[in-house]
C-alpha cells in the first residue's frame, strides 16, 4: 500500500462523500469511457463501473467462480478497453507470495517466527538482533519504511524522476535508504506498516535457502498452483502478456497528487520500469485468475499445515502511519485481515476476509478470499497516485461490496 502521511486529510474528507472535483472527474470519465465497459452481466461488471465512474482510467475483476468484470480502458491514448484477463503489478500482494515461502521454511523447521533478523542476515540494522521473523512478518518490527515514509522517500523521487526508473537496485542498496534512521517505536498491539519488512525477509529467505527469493516463489507457490499468468521479475522492465497500461498523476514536492482531466494531460504511463527497487515486497505481475488460485489455496490451508495457517492469520490492527488506514485492517504473517463492518454503509457487512492489496506506480490491485478459502475475488485499476477522495470514496467501498452485495 503506497499512500503518503501526508494524506491523512484525505481519508476524513472522503467520509463527506465525491466532492465537487470529483463529481466533476466522474461525469468526465462516464461520459469518455462509457462505451468502453466490457459486457459480462456480473455483479463484477457494475463494481468495475463504479470504480471507473469514480475517476480512474479502467478497472477489471474476475472471482474464484468464473464470474468477470472490465470497464473503462486499459490504455487512455488509444481507448482500447479493459478485460478482465489483464495482468496487473501486483505490488504489495507480493509480500503474501514471500510470506508464504518464509512460513513454509518455518514448517520445514529451517527457519523460526522468533529467530532475529541478525540470527540470519548479521550486522544488516544496527538493532538487527532485537527484531524478529514474526516482527517483520506482521509489521511490528519499526523498521522505517524506505519506500513510503515522507514525499522524500523513494517512490515520490521516481514519481517525480529525480531517480531513474530503470536504475538496478539491490536489497542491501534498498536497506542503505533507512539503515542510518532510528527504530520505530510501535505501541503494543498495534502495526506499522513498513515495505522494508518484507525486503528483509526475502533476504532472511535467500540466507536460509542459499538460493533467491525469485526461484522459491516459482518453485513453490507459482509452479506448484499452476499460476501461469504469474512471475517474479527482477530486472525486467516489461509487462509480458496481455495487460493493461499503468498510470501515475504527476506529484507535486510534497508527495500531493496533480489531478485533473483528460487523464493524457495529467498522468506519466508506469507500465515499463525496473521492479528491482521492489523485490521481494511488491515485484509480482499476475492476473486476477491467477492471484485467486493464489489467495485460496494460501488461506484455505492449502500451502501450508494448519498451525501456521491459522498463526497467519492471527492479525494486529494496522493503525501506523496515522491516517493510512480505515478502521478494520490487521496485518497477520503476510496477510491482511479486513473486517468489512467497520466499512460504512451501505458498502460494508458482518464478514472478514484475508489477502493483501498492493500499489506501485501505475497499478492498484487487490486479491483476498474469505475465511475458509472457498471464495476469492481479485480487482486490478490502472491509476496510482489518484485524488485521495477517489480512493476512499470510490475504489476501496466498491471492493467491498463486491463481498457483501452479490
Amino acid at each position: 500500500m503506497l499512500k503518503n502521511t501526508i494524506k491523512t486529510n484525505a481519508f476524513t474528507s472522503s467520509m463527506r462523500g465525491l466532492g465537487a472535483v470529483i463529481a466533476s472527474l466522474s461525469l468526465v470519465v462516464m461520459s469518455t469511457l462509457s462505451g468502453h465497459a466490457a459486457a459480462s452481466g456480473s455483479y463484477l461488471q457494475s463494481g468495475m463501473q463504479r470504480v471507473v465512474n469514480g475517476g480512474f482510467p479502467g478497472a477489471w475483476a474476475a472471482d474464484s467462480f468464473g464470474n468477470t468484470g472490465a470497464a473503462g480502458v486499459a490504455n487512455i491514448y488509444t481507448n482500447a478497453p479493459t478485460a478482465a484477463n489483464m495482468k496487473t503489478r501486483a505490488a504489495s500482494i507480493t509480500k503474501s507470495f514471500t510470506g508464504a515461502v518464509a512460513l513454509q521454511l518455518v514448517a520445514e523447521h529451517k527457519l523460526g517466527l522468533d529467530d532475529t533478523l541478525g540470527q540470519w542476515v548479521p550486522g544488516i540494522l544496527p538493532y538487527a538482533n532485537h527484531v524478529t521473523v514474526r516482527q517483520l512478518m506482521n509489521h511490528t518490527s519499526g523498521v522505517p519504511d524506505y519506500l513510503e515514509a515522507d514525499s522524500n522517500s523513494l517512490i515520490y523521487k521516481l514519481a517525480r524522476g529525480e531517480v531513474s526508473r530503470f536504475q538496478s537496485w539491490t536489497p542491501r542498496q534498498i536497506i542503505g535508504l533507512i539503515d542510518s534512521e532510528p527504530r520505530d517505536q510501535i505501541p503494543a498491539g498495534q502495526a506499522e506498516y513498513s515495505d522494508t519488512n518484507f525486503i528483509l525477509v526475502g533476504m532472511v529467505i535467500e540466507a536460509v535457502t542459499h538460493d533467491t527469493v525469485q526461484h522459491q516463489i516459482q518453485s513453490r507457490i507459482i509452479a506448484p498452483l499452476h499460476l501461469s499468468d504469474t512471475s517474479f521479475p527482477v530486472n525486467s522492465t516489461l509487462m509480458p502478456g496481455a495487460h493493461a497500461n499503468g498510470y501515475s498523476y504527476r506529484v507535486d514536492a510534497d508527495g500531493s497528487p496533480i489531478v485533473g482531466l483528460p487523464f493524457t494531460q495529467y498522468t506519466d504511463d508506469w507500465t515499463t520500469y525496473n521492479p528491482s527497487f521492489l523485490w521481494a515486497t511488491g515485484a509480482v505481475i499476475g492476473n486476477p485468475a491467477d492471484l485467486n488460485t493464489f489467495m485460496k489455496a494460501l488461506v484455505g490451508g492449502q500451502l501450508l499445515p494448519d498451525y501456521l495457517t491459522t498463526a497467519m492469520k492471527q492479525t494486529v490492527p494496522i493503525t501506523l502511519p496515522e491516517g493510512l488506514f480505515p478502521p478494520g485492517f490487521g496485518a497477520g504473517l503476510g496477510i491482511w485481515s479486513w473486517d468489512l463492518s467497520q466499512v460504512d454503509a451501505p458498502d460494508g457487512c458482518n464478514q472478514t476476509i484475508y489477502g493483501h492489496e498492493g500499489e506501485t506506480l501505475g497499478y492498484d490491485t487487490w486479491a483476498f478470499a474469505n475465511a475458509t478459502g472457498s471464495k476469492a475475488i481479485s480487482m486490478g485499476v490502472n491509476l496510482m497516485f489518484p485524488d485521495w477522495d477517489a480512493y476512499y470514496a470510490a475504489e476501496l467501498p466498491a471492493y467491498a461490496n463486491l463481498w457483501c452485495r452479490n
